[in-house]
Parts: structure tokens; C-alpha cells; sequence
């Protein structure tokens, strides 16, 4: 019997299909596989050198820098930290079309940089830095190499070769700026210079050579390992040689602080001028960490300061020596003695380069100052120069040689002034001691402020200020004056003055008194006569218990009988009822508004004008008798012409007048010709309280003799023209 296969229920086939795995998961794995692949990849390219890198490479530094990048067939870099290349030859080309560059003798462009055998290293934030035109010079952590020729050039409008990519142009008056090293080894490099603003054209040959710390204690040779810089050249059309040594160890131009200082020495000499310095630095290029002392001398400290970027005046020729410390990007210099001319100065300053613009803080002091020796500042000729230096035009004596105003924006400045002594120039005036204040100079406004100074018991007070952003820089000064004894400040003496009681002469000069008084001015120019042609202002002055001499009284109002009096009995002194003086300035015209000398004797007046601007006088002194003279020629007296050859004359009409009467009288008799030259008595008249009245500060100044002191006439107050009592001629 055939057994069939019993019924059974039907399965569900088995599933084949495999587990969903997410495409992320598989991204995971892959990951990194890639970035293993991609460090095995850099590691490798980092072995080998990325020598296919070189053309990239000098593409890109090219696109930085804007200038072509030129790498020599032997090539090899590294980019991790840094970039670390060598090769050997690789130049940096000249900058841009109608950018500053040297060429050689046959007028070809010459690149900014070419070396030989180069080993360098620069930070990517270097990089950025140069790309982003941040006006600073390329720093390299390092550079080694058996040869190096740089050409750097600035421009008058302060753009230089050195600064790459945007960089704006450097300041005029500043100086150039070398490439910055971590580490620098060169075995013989060249060096070529063309500073137009600082009008330096040099060469310069530079080695280093490793030293060790045995040599670092040595004397500096020619043979000693270091660094050695020699230049050649010009500066401003003088000769130009620099000379600096250095041993011990490198690196020679490190800006770690902890760099061991080595021995240097720096000699320059450009023209007359020459510096001398000798100490330790850390940092030779740039004198980072330097402690050393200094002997400087030469015909001007402006051609010093040029040279470091500081703004200094023009001098007469100057002789110093101190020390001088650098940290960072500040200077410190104690000055233990300067010796400009006949002055004898000191002080202590810090010049801060880290700013945009600079700055300079500290004090000037000394023993003397000599304002003769500024006068080259203000255009005039140093004072051992021979008369035909003057730098006024011909028939003029106000020197007309344009100021250094650019000078005064290339930094900001604060320095304390006090000086024992400023001898004024001549003997006749007592020298003012001391003299105190405060120099500023902040964004071009140069200031002299808090100004005091103090002579023959009394004082002078006041600011004087220059704004130089102008296209023609404006002056304004504020001064005020007290208290002088004139018998001490004018130290010229009268020889025939009366006995007294004791039997001998005292000494006593023509004028005495206090003197009192103040001026506001201002003007505009670059030079002293351009400055002088254009002032607007006022000024007043006044003696208090003053005395004037009566010869001197006498002789001025041509009276012969009485001059001759007093000078055969000696001379004595006339109580000044007032005198007192206001003179309104109008471009360069100075005019005087008030002019009063009143005694008991005479009345003295002065009017007329003089100008700055023409260097001409047109002054007139007319004196009125108070008492009878026999024998007078009563005329005024003027004086005209240049200020370099003045007349002073007798007003010819009123001697014609005179003449004139005399020579009809002596028709009537001889002796009766002498009528003629008879002055009478005439009646005395206050002309003293017209003038106080309409000079201001004069009243409570008590100018006016046994007038009680008053307040001084509100500015508001309406004033009438000066004009006293016309009396006989």
C-alpha cells in the first residue's frame, strides 16, 4: 500500500535580504581614513621638503609682498609651525612700477633683496601682517646665508621699498627701518641706502660670525667674532662713515629678553657732526636691550635728531655726553652735560617709538643758556659764523631761512624746563634767572607753557604757542611782566652823576623804576620775517616809581644852556611823574598809541610808527619845557630809515623857524639873535591821567606818581584817541 505524505501547513520562506546599515556609519569609517592618509600624506611631503611647492609658493609670497619672489632650482620648505625654506638663491624684486628703487649703473632696476645659500624661517603671523600692509618691516626668525644684497630706498613723500603689500608711507622725518632677525647669519652681505627725507646716500658691508662667551669680555677688533658693519657715503652732501663692531655670542638680533648682552661700539661721523657709543646690546640692528654711554658734537643738534627721528632745534655747534639705555621701543638718554655755544645744559629723557607717532618725555636743565645759541632756530646765523652767514635778505637784518615745520609732527612731546640762567645776548641787560616752564607738542601744536622767569626783582609770565597743521603755521604769544628794577636790568651806568653826600658818585644808571606791562600777539609765517611782517596785537609797559636821567632829559629836547648845566655840575635824576607806553600792532606795524615820559623838567611824547614788515622806523620824540632856558633849539627829533642803517635827525622846520626869527633880530641888534633861541616857561599841564586812563592795567599798576591805586577800565569801556595839550614846539 502506498503511504502518501500526510498534509502539512506551507512555511514562509526564509528572508535572504541583510541588515539596513545607515550611509553615515560607513561616512565614519572613511573619515578617518583620510585624514590618516592626508597626515601620512603632509608627513611625507614634510620629509621630502613639498619641493613641488616652490612655484605655488613664490606665487603666493609674490601676491603678499607685490613684488616678484624668485626661488633658485635647489629648493626645500616646510610649512608646519612656520615656514622653514632653503635654497640656493632667492630675491625679492623691485617694487612696483614708479615705486622707490635703486638701479645700478646702467639704469636696470636692482631687487630689493637677492642672497645666496639661504636658510629662513617666518611666522605666518609675519605674513598677515605684511599682507595686511601693517607698515612694519618684514621680521624673519631666521636668516642664514653666505650672501646678501639689500636695496633700500624712501622717497620724499616717505614711501619706502621696505614696506610691502598696503603699507602706508613712512613719516618723513623718520627713520628707515631694517628687516627685523630672531636669529641673522651672514657671512658677507651688502647693504645700499638711498633716504631721500634724511638725505642719506650709503653702502654698507655686513658679516657676523659666531663668538663665544670668552670673546664676549674682549676687546672688539677687527677680528673679533661678531657683528661688523662699515659704511659709506653722504649725508645731506656731507661725508658719511659708520662703523660698528660687536663680539661675543649670538644671536646678534633677538628680541628674547633673556639674549645674553654683547659688547658693541657704534662710530658715525657725517660732515662735522660724529657720535661715538660704547656698551652692550642685545639686539645690534636695532640696539634692543642697549646700555652703553655716548660723546656726541657737531654744528647743530638738528642734524642729530634728524638722523634718530627726534625733532630738535637748530643750534649753535654743540658738545655732549651720557648714557643711553633701549628697552623695547623706548630710548632712555641721561644727559650729563651739553655744551651748546657759550651754554652750559643737562637733562634726562625717554623717546617712546612704540606709538604711531612718537614720543618724547623728560626735563631740560642746566646752568646756562645762551639765547644767541637758539637764534639759528629762528633763522639766524650760528653765532660763530662769519658775518656774510646771515639769512636775512640783502638790506634786511630779520633772517628769512624757512622754519622745520614738518619736523613738528613727527612726534609728541612733554618736557620740563629749567634752566639757572638765560643770559639775553648782551651787557647791557641783567640775564633772566632762572627761567622755568614746559615744553608740548602735541599733534603738531608746539607749545611753551607756564613760562616764568625772573630778573632784577622782578618776573615774566606767560605762554607762547605755534599751530603748524596749517598750510602757514600760526604764532600766538600771551606775556605778562612786574615788579623790574630798571636800574638793575639796563646795567648801563651815567659817569656824571652827582656826588653825594659822602663825596662819591653812586652807581646809578640813566632810567630806574619798576617796570610793568604785558602783550597779546599773534601772526603767521614760516620764517622770522614772515612772522614778524604779519603781527596783530597789543602791547603796554609802565615804570612805577620811576627816575630818569636829566642830562639825558635835557639832551633830548636839544636845550643846549640847560644840557651843558647839568652835565659841568653832574647829573641828576628827574622823578617820572608817569611813564608809560601802548603801541597797537596791524600787520607788522607797530604804532604807538600812547608814548608819555612826563617829569617835573619835560614832557617827552613819542609818536610815529615803525614796521616789521619793511624793516623801516618812522618815529618821532617831541620834548615840552617846563622851565625857562636861554638858550634852546626846541625841535622834535625823528628817526628814520632801515632798521640796518637808521638817522636820527632834527625836525628842520622848526629850526627854520628859529633861524628865521634870529636873523630878523639880529637886523635889530647881534645879541638880540639869541631871543630867538629863549625857551619860556610854560604852564605845566596833566597829561599823565589822559594816558593811564587809556592804557589798560596801568592805573592799578599805580603808574601814575601819588595816584592812589584804581581798578583798571572795563574792556568795555569807550576810550577816545591819546592826545594831550598841544604846546609850543
Amino acid at each position: 500500500m502506498t503511504r502518501t505524505p500526510s498534509a502539512r501547513p506551507a512555511r514562509a520562506p526564509a528572508s535572504t535580504t541583510a541588515p539596513t546599515r545607515h550611509p553615515w556609519r560607513r561616512a565614519g569609517y572613511v573619515a578617518p581614513g583620510v585624514l590618516v592618509a592626508l597626515g601620512v600624506a603632509f608627513a611625507a611631503c614634510e620629509f621630502v621638503e613639498w619641493p613641488f611647492l616652490r612655484h605655488p609658493l613664490e606665487t603666493k609670497l609674490a601676491q603678499i609682498l607685490g613684488r616678484p619672489v624668485v626661488f633658485g632650482d635647489s629648493f626645500g620648505v616646510r610649512l608646519l609651525g612656520s615656514i622653514r625654506a632653503h635654497t640656493d638663491s632667492m630675491s625679492i624684486g623691485p617694487a612696483p612700477a614708479n615705486g622707490p628703487t635703486l638701479v645700478d649703473d646702467a639704469g636696470k632696476p636692482r631687487d630689493f633683496m637677492h642672497a645666496s645659500s639661504v636658510k629662513l624661517a617666518l611666522g605666518y603671523r609675519t605674513l598677515y601682517a605684511q599682507w595686511k600692509g601693517a607698515g612694519k618691516p618684514i621680521a624673519f626668525k631666521l636668516l642664514d646665508v653666505d650672501g646678501l644684497e639689500l636695496n633700500l630706498k624712501r622717497n620724499a613723500d616717505g614711501h619706502a621699498n621696505w614696506q610691502f603689500g598696503t603699507a602706508s608711507p613712512a613719516t618723513s622725518a623718520s627713520s628707515p627701518q631694517l628687516p627685523t632677525f630672531e636669529r641673522l647669519n651672514l657671512r658677507n652681505g651688502v647693504v645700499r641706502l638711498v633716504d631721500e627725507p634724511l638725505q642719506i646716500a650709503a653702502d654698507a658691508r655686513v658679516t657676523t660670525r659666531e663668538g663665544s662667551a670668552e670673546a664676549a669680555t674682549a676687546a672688539i677688533a677687527d677680528s673679533t667674532p661678531g657683528l661688523q658693519v662699515d659704511g659709506k657715503g653722504t649725508y645731506r652732501n656731507a661725508p658719511l662713515v659708520i662703523r660698528l663692531r660687536s663680539s661675543g655670542l649670538l644671536p646678534l638680533a633677538a628680541s628674547d629678553a633673556d639674549t645674553v648682552a654683547v659688547p658693541m661700539w657704534l662710530d658715525v661721523h657725517a660732515g662735522k657732526t660724529s657720535i661715538r657709543v660704547d656698551g652692550t646690546a642685545t639686539d645690534l640692528l636695532h640696539f634692543g636691550g642697549m646700555d652703553a654711554s655716548f660723546v656726541a658734537s657737531g654744528p647743530s643738534l638738528a642734524a642729530v635728531g634728524d638722523a634718530l627721528g627726534v625733532t630738535l632745534p637748530t643750534t649753535a655747534r654743540f658738545a655732549t655726553h651720557g648714557r643711553l639705555k633701549k628697552h623695547g621701543d623706548v630710548w632712555d638718554a641721561s644727559v650729563a652735560a651739553m655744551d651748546i655755544g657759550s651754554s652750559r645744559l643737562d637733562g634726562d629723557f625717554r623717546f617712546d617709538t612704540g606709538p604711531a607717532v612718537p614720543v618724547l618725555t623728560g626735563r631740560l636743565g642746566g646752568a646756562r643758556l645762551a639765547l644767541a645759541d637758539l637764534g639759528p632756530a629762528f633763522g639766524a646765523a650760528p653765532p660763530d659764523a662769519p658775518a656774510s652767514a646771515s639769512n636775512a635778505k640783502p638790506g634786511k637784518v630779520i633772517p628769512d631761512r624757512t622754519f622745520d615745520i614738518p619736523s613738528l609732527k613727527a612726534m609728541n612731546a612733554d618736557v620740563g624746563v629749567r634752566l639757572a640762567v638765560l643770559d639775553l645776548g648782551t651787557t647791557m641787560l641783567e640775564p633772566l634767572q632762572p627761567l622755568e616752564g614746559n615744553i608740548t607738542l602735541q599733534d603738531g601744536m608746539l607749545n611753551l607753557k607756564q613760562l616764568l622767569a625772573r630778573t632784577s626783582a622782578g618776573e615774566v609770565r606767560g605762554d607762547i604757542g605755534l599751530d603748524s597743521r596749517p598750510a602757514t603755521p600760526k604764532w600766538t604769544a600771551d606775556l605778562r611782566w612786574s615788579g623790574i628794577q630798571l636800574d638793575r636790568f639796563i646795567k648801563t651806568r651815567d659817569a656824571a652823576v652827582r656826588k653825594d653826600a659822602s663825596g662819591s658818585k653812586p652807581d646809578v644808571g640813566y632810567i630806574s623804576g619798576a617796570l610793568g606791562g604785558n602783550a597779546q600777539l599773534k601772526g603767521e609765517g614760516n620764517s622770522s620775517a614772515k612772522l614778524l611782517a604779519s603781527l596783530d596785537g597789543t602791547a603796554r609797559l609802565w615804570v612805577r616809581d620811576g627816575t630818569v636821567s636829566h642830562i639825558l632829559v635835557e639832551a633830548a629836547g636839544i636845550d643846549v644852556a640847560q644840557a651843558l648845566g647839568v652835565f659841568i655840575k653832574g647829573d641828576d635824576k628827574l622823578p617820572m611823574q608817569c611813564a608809560l607806553a601802548q603801541f597797537d600792532l596791524v600787520n607788522g606795524k607797530v604804532m604807538p598809541e600812547v608814548f608819555v615820559i612826563d617829569t617835573r623838567d619835560t614832557t617827552m611824547l613819542i609818536d610815529g610808527d615803525l614796521s616789521l614788515a619793511t624793516e623801516s622806523l618812522d618815529l618821532r620824540m617831541t620834548a615840552h619845557p617846563h622851565d625857562f632856558s636861554p638858550l634852546a633849539l626846541r625841535t622834535p627829533v625823528k628817526v628814520v630809515g632801515p632798521f640796518d642803517d637808521p638817522h636820527i635827525r632834527p625836525e628842520a622846520r622848526p629850526l627854520v623857524k628859529r633861524a628865521g626869527a634870529a636873523v630878523a633880530l639880529s637886523l635889530l641888534n647881534p645879541l638880540a639873535a639869541l631871543l630867538a633861541l629863549v625857551d619860556f616857561k610854560e604852564e605845566e599841564r596833566d597829561v599823565c591821567t589822559a594816558a593811564v586812563a587809556r592804557v589798560d592795567g596801568a592805573a592799578k599798576a599805580g603808574a601814575k606818581t601819588g595816584q592812589a591805586e584804581s581798578p583798571p577800565l572795563p574792556a568795555s569801556s569807550p576810550k577816545a584817541k591819546f592826545a594831550p595839550p598841544r604846546r609850543g614846539a
